[in-house]
């Protein structure tokens, strides 16, 4: 789904840019709480003035390779994320496991965790592809008619181009945005309408190698 919002944005759609500025500024909320909970269980983890704590790892990580297609900067940094939230998970179980932590406090930040992420995740199945472009809403057309109820939620300077999300797509020529509109309308028409997190995940994203239990009891 983020593929289809990216090409959308290329072709010019505000409301495409206004989700991509959604997304970053998600990423970076979630970013900016783990990176603060993970400080400050290392700090825990650190302030036994004598006692040395390695922070715990599984002797059979789980593999995945990412195969991305369009290299679209915004998956690398859903990734970055998935890894300082990895970080973090191990740093709290260990914290726990040396009883620095107690178990409830360190489930509760694991979740907490997992909800910023979750957050991150679900924004590109709450936008839909529209098929308006900044030239249809200059022009008051069919199109921006039939999109106006999207538009809406739309900040101005999104809506005249002058903020955009700092890894937005370059925006095409017209000639080519209208070709692109047409491909992305036909790819649109073959997604489910459903959650694009539940099942049929396209093989070009993610692709598991291997996937061995842990060495630890808890799940992360």
């Amino acid at each position: 789904k983020l593929r289809v919002v990216l090409q959308a944005a290329a072709a010019d759609d505000p409301t495409a840019d206004w989700m991509l500025i959604r997304i970053e500024e998600a990423v970076n909320v979630a970013r900016a709480h783990i990176i603060k909970a993970l400080e400050q269980v290392e700090q825990l983890l650190k302030s036994r003035r004598n006692v040395m704590v390695t922070l715990r790892q599984s002797s059979a990580p789980v593999k995945v390779d990412f195969s991305f297609g369009m290299g679209s900067p915004y998956i690398y940094q859903i990734v970055y994320l998935l890894e300082d939230y990895d970080r973090l998970a191990a740093a709290l179980l260990t914290a726990k496991h040396v009883a620095l932590m107690t178990a409830d406090a360190a489930s509760h930040s694991i979740r907490d965790g997992k909800h910023y992420i979750r957050r991150v995740l679900e924004l590109p199945s709450q936008w839909s592809y529209q098929s308006v472009s900044r030239e249809d809403i200059r022009q008051n057309n069919q199109r921006a008619i039939r999109a106006m109820k999207w538009l809406a939620e739309v900040p101005q300077e999104v809506l005249e181009g002058t903020r955009r999300s700092e890894f937005a797509p370059r925006i095409m020529t017209a000639a080519t945005a209208e070709t692109s509109k047409q491909d992305t309308a036909a790819t649109t028409m073959n997604e489910p309408d459903d959650d694009a997190f539940h099942g049929g995940t396209d093989e070009r994203v993610v692709k598991t190698v291997k996937v061995d239990k842990p060495t630890y009891g808890e799940s992360r």
